[in-house]
This record gives structure tokens, sequence and C-alpha cells, in this order.
């Protein structure tokens, strides 16, 4: 008994329905699967929020998995984030502190800044001679920063920028200074030193000097005697 095409074609018709159908229907599971997945992820970040903000301490607990989960994408978050704001910044740490802010785009920097400084301000004081020491410079340093902490909020990039910016202040001037020291102790070395060949050479000149005053008296002894010998002979 043969095979009727036909048949043969609608069983095939009906597989591919079958088919297609279940594809679609693994592909709305997948998509309902992702937006519950979604809005568990949106409200364990509130809960996460709400339980920080009455329990500091929430975020020790270790047994809650949810809530490890969203500090976790929190931070990550906060970091791309903290990125993206350095990157312009990211080779220039002074960048900054270099220039203060144009009056017209922020007038109100100078209604709150009392003493306006800049980097720049302070390599002009550098330059005239202004510093009579470190303690000098570093007023105006402390004082550019301060005026920074104080117009910036806490959680912008600026203040974590200072917190570098100072270390490196602190760093190089105890490099300076260590420095400075290594080569006082270089220079009272080398003076020790000098002195001591100034004596030696002294001493041995003295030496010398008498040697040769001795030898002149001789000489002038000795001289009269060959005069008198001389007179002696014209006499004769």
């Amino acid at each position: 008994m043969g095979l009727d095409p036909l048949t043969i074609l609608q069983e095939r018709e009906n597989r591919f329905k079958t088919s297609s159908f279940e594809i679609e229907l693994r592909s709305l599971r997948l998509l309902n699967f992702q937006r519950q997945l979604k809005s568990e992820v949106t409200c364990t970040r509130r809960y996460t929020t709400l339980e920080t903000a009455v329990n500091v301490k929430a975020y020790k607990r270790t047994k809650h998995q949810g809530l490890r989960e969203a500090r976790a994408t929190e931070k990550l978050e906060k970091q791309q984030k903290l990125e993206a704001e350095r990157k312009p910044w990211k080779e220039i740490l002074s960048e900054p502190f270099m220039k203060l802010p144009s009056k017209n785009k922020l007038p109100d920097y100078y209604d709150i800044i009392n003493k306006p400084l800049d980097i720049k301000k302070i390599f002009n004081r550098i330059e005239d001679g202004k510093y009579s020491d470190f303690d000098d410079l570093e007023k105006d340093f402390t004082q550019m920063c301060k005026n920074a902490q104080i117009y910036n909020e806490e959680a912008s990039l600026i203040h974590e920028d200072l917190i570098v910016l100072q270390s490196v202040f602190t760093n190089a001037r105890q490099r300076l200074e260590q420095d400075a020291e290594t080569d006082e102790k270089i220079k009272d070395g080398n003076s020790e030193s000098e002195s001591v060949r100034m004596k030696i050479k002294i001493k041995s000149g003295k030496g010398g000097r008498g040697g040769e005053g001795r030898g002149s008296t001789r000489r002038r002894k000795t001289q009269p005697k060959y005069t008198n010998s001389d007179d002696e002979d014209e006499d004769d």
C-alpha cells in the first residue's frame, strides 16, 4: 500500500507548526523570566536601600544572598560611574585645580570662598620668591584644598582627587627634605675633610719654611768668612 503525498505534506506541515510553536513558547518563557529577574533585582535594590537607611548593620549579613548580590551590583555601578567621571581627568590629576572657575559660569564660588587659590597662582608665588620656607607653601596648598572641599560635595570626584593630591604633596615634601638633609651631610663631610687637609698643609708648610730659614742663616754666617778672606788677599 503506497503513501499518499498529500498526507505526507500535511504531516510535515503539522510538525513544522508544532516546532515553531514550541520555539515561540520558549522565547516567551525566556522573556518572562528576564522580566521577572529584572523586577526582583529592582525590588532587592529598594530593599537594600531601605534596610541600610534603617539598620546600618544590614550590609554585614552574610546569609542574605539577595542583599549581598544587590550590594555588589550597587558597588559595581558606583565604580563605573566614578570611572566615567574620572576619565577626562585620569591622566592629569591636578587639572581641575590648575585654574580657578570662571566667574560667569560659577558666580557663587566667589561668594562662598573668601580666599580663592589655584595651582598656577602658587607656582607664580614660588617663582617670585614669596615663600620663605615649605610651611608657607603648605599653607596656601592647604587653603586651596580646603576651598575645594567647602564648595564641592563630599561624594564628588573632587574630594577623592584631593586625598590623592594631598598625599602626593606630602610625599614630595618628605622626599625633598630628605634630599636636603643628605646634601647637608655631604657638605659637612666635605668641609671636615677640607679642614683636615688645610691643617696638614699648614703643618707641612711650617716645617718647610723652618728648614729654609735655618739654611739661610747658615749661609749668612758663612758668607762673611768668604768676604773676609777676599779682603785679606787684597791687603796682601
